[in-house]
């Protein structure tokens, strides 16, 4: 018998900015995969030519994880999704205690506590929830790939530091000088959903 799809949801650089907030707190911003050999680049310490320790220093308290900005247009795209499949959060804390506190946290207050409380999954090993039933929406290449080679079906959401860096921008002219402008997150959002119900049609 075949088992009802459920859709596995990523919640940093997919529902949340933690990107730009770890940016932030390092006195950077996203504006730094506007170079060219930063696009398509997971490794945030490397673009910023700091240790792995230096670049979690700032980061490993409830401070910072409670103040992770949701995205704008991130409520409406969940509430699409749960029209397609069962939506489950799936994300890979931090070693922080406080980091495992502020998500729970966070789906409740952003996404609804009796829609989302035996929702939410929190480990690093994603790969292990990959089966064909299972759709995994995520912005980093190698869970995708792992979700995909264990029978999953993977969709990479397009964001500047994966393959789909493409997507994540404008390109214009100004002034005779090529720029790049980050695609509103809204848009992408519209598209991955495009993509689902190409999978998940409404109704069936």
């Amino acid at each position: 018998m075949k088992s009802e799809p459920i859709i596995l949801l990523d919640m940093d650089g997919v529902l949340y900015d933690f990107t730009g907030a770890a940016l932030a707190a390092h006195g950077s911003s996203e504006t730094i995969y506007h170079h060219e050999n930063a696009k398509g680049v997971w490794d945030i310490p490397m673009l910023l030519g700091i240790s792995q320790e230096e670049f979690w220093r700032p980061l490993d308290n409830g401070a910072f994880w409670d103040k992770v900005p949701l995205i704008a247009g991130a409520q409406d795209f969940v509430a699409n999704l749960r029209r397609l499949a069962p939506v489950y959060f799936a994300s890979v804390p931090s070693r922080s205690p406080e980091c495992w506190r502020s998500k729970v946290a966070a789906v409740y207050r952003d996404f609804g506590v009796p829609e989302s409380c035996d929702r939410i999954l929190l480990g690093s090993a994603k790969r292990l929830l990959a089966a064909p039933d299972r759709i995994l929406i995520d912005d980093n290449d190698k869970n995708v790939k792992a979700h995909a080679s264990g029978g999953g079906v993977s969709v990479l959401f397009p964001r500047p530091w994966n393959k789909l860096w493409a997507s994540a921008f404008y390109d214009y002219n100004t002034q005779g000088h090529r720029a790049c402008v980050m695609t509103p997150v809204d848009q992408l959002y519209s598209k991955t959903l495009m993509h689902m119900k190409l999978l998940l049609p409404e109704g069936e």
